[in-house]
């Protein structure tokens, strides 16, 4: 995640689409040629995803000091499965990430209907 457009620009390469689509409500991650090189981000791979603030917490961590560039994970390391319990998180990716952002309100899967054979 990037602070803003100027920093999405220093950090990718992106064509009037790509910006248009970055900056449109959806505010997906746009895959783009990389500008920078971030050590064990991506690596072997020309391109970087990037995406801009749509929550009110992420404009939060950016007016309270985040740097320009936010490097997010959905907590799991290549073939693991996600870590959503933050003990687990923390476990798991020690050594891997800066910080951990948790919540008071535990991940549950109450209710949750999985396709026959899952």
């Amino acid at each position: 995640m990037v602070r803003d457009e100027s920093v999405a620009e220093e950090t990718v390469w992106l064509t009037a689409e790509a910006r248009e689509l970055l900056a449109s409500r959806a505010r997906p991650i746009v895959l783009a040629p990389a500008r920078v090189s971030v050590p064990g981000v991506a690596p072997d791979n020309d391109d970087l995803g990037v995406m801009l603030p749509y929550a009110p917490l992420h404009y939060l961590l950016f007016a309270c000091g985040a740097p320009p560039r936010l490097v997010m994970t959905s907590g799991n390391r290549s073939s693991e499965p996600v870590a959503f319990e933050d003990e687990d998180a923390r476990g798991r990716l020690a050594g891997l990430v800066a910080a951990l952002l948790g919540y008071t309100r535990p991940v549950t899967f109450e209710g949750l209907v999985l396709p026959s054979g899952r």
